[in-house]
């Protein structure tokens, strides 16, 4: 059985931080290579973004991954090294020729 996270609130939070963006499914699309279907589909809980989708959305927005998955955002020191890390992993990733 699988068990779901309580804090899990990213259809609702991706929903809000897109409107607050005033972006766009096409825009998202043509920004990070994920689908229009595939963004709607995790706006309406249909699907649960992979770990690469969700820093590539996370970076795309301006917010962190943690932010994304529950609505509220950490301050602490490790949070910083870890959001550095994954700003670099998604840099990389960017640049690469994949």
């Amino acid at each position: 059985m699988i068990r779901t996270v309580r804090a899990y609130r990213l259809p609702m939070v991706l929903k809000k931080t897109i409107a607050e963006r005033a972006t766009s499914s096409i825009a998202i699309r043509e920004n990070t290579g994920i689908s229009e279907a595939l963004v709607s589909n995790y706006i309406h809980g249909k699907n649960i973004p992979s770990a690469y989708n969700l820093l590539l959305l996370a970076d795309y927005l301006g917010v962190s991954t943690d932010y994304l998955l529950t609505g509220e955002e950490r301050e602490d020191e490790i949070w910083r090294k870890h959001s550095w890390y994954c700003e670099q992993v998604v840099k990389g990733f960017k640049d690469s020729d994949i």
